[in-house]
């Protein structure tokens, strides 16, 4: 499940370069599949693939992905 979830936060990447953290789980149902959506989503920022951004809180968190908005080979 971390593998796929960190592959559709990618894919989105792909797609869009930068995304809420809204957005990246909009398409999940169950509570269970945002945590696991998340918990990838800080494997990425672990690795320094991604940015996170929080204005203030309880706001926004937006994402941003390292290297110039774009996946490297994609942008």
């Amino acid at each position: 499940p971390m593998a796929e979830a960190g592959g559709a936060v990618a894919a989105h990447f792909d797609r869009l370069g930068h995304a809420s953290l809204r957005d990246l789980v909009a398409d999940r149902d169950e509570r269970i599949q945002v945590v696991v959506r998340f918990l990838a989503l800080l494997d990425l920022y672990r690795e320094g693939k991604v940015d996170l951004a929080q204005a203030e809180t309880f706001g926004e968190i937006n994402v941003r992905w390292e290297s110039g908005g774009r996946r490297a080979g994609r942008g």
